[in-house]
């Protein structure tokens, strides 16, 4: 009796393996791969009923310049296949650039990486479609101007979500 227990928990476990989505952004178009095979985002959700019917988890995972609207589509057209059990993992630092404006000479470190004004322009243009979170952290000695040209900027790359951080006052 025990066997045929052990055997039918074996053979369940092995007929449902989580499905493993990930979303990607090609520049113009939202991208899924399933389970290693490219397939049409619209096409989730019909999938996604198949692998609810079949008790199947769904393992959802994108890069970070992954944009909102088609990481939210997707986990929407999942919902909507009535998947009970999914989980959707955020890359470490997704969706979140750390800014650093330093003292001295005009110079901007995104994530940590020096970008010339030109090659910060470029960046913020292709972050337009992902709005990433922007932790803006100017030192203190920073340049007022050049402090005005990074938030110039941004504002002209329609990027709206931006925070300083690291200035909170002292209780």
């Amino acid at each position: 009796m025990l066997a045929l227990l052990s055997w039918t928990l074996m053979t369940l476990v092995q007929a449902s393996p989580t499905v493993e989505v990930q979303l990607d952004w090609d520049g113009s178009n939202c991208t899924a791969t399933v389970d290693g095979a490219g397939v049409p985002v619209a096409s989730l959700e019909a999938r996604g009923r198949q692998w609810a019917a079949g008790k199947r988890s769904v393992h959802v995972s994108f890069v970070q310049r992954t944009p909102y609207r088609c990481i939210g589509s997707a986990i929407y057209l999942l919902q909507m296949a009535e998947n009970r059990e999914m989980r959707v993992d955020y890359p470490h630092g997704a969706l979140a650039i750390e800014l650093f404006v330093p003292a001295g000479r005009c110079r901007i470190l995104a994530d940590g990486v020096p970008q010339s004004i030109g090659a910060f322009r470029r960046l913020t243009e292709r972050w337009r479609d992902t709005q990433p979170e922007i932790h803006f952290k100017p030192d203190l000695k920073a340049r007022y101007s050049c402090v005005k040209r990074v938030l110039k900027i941004l504002k002209s790359a329609h990027l709206s979500k931006l925070g300083f951080v690291g200035y909170e006052s002292a209780p």
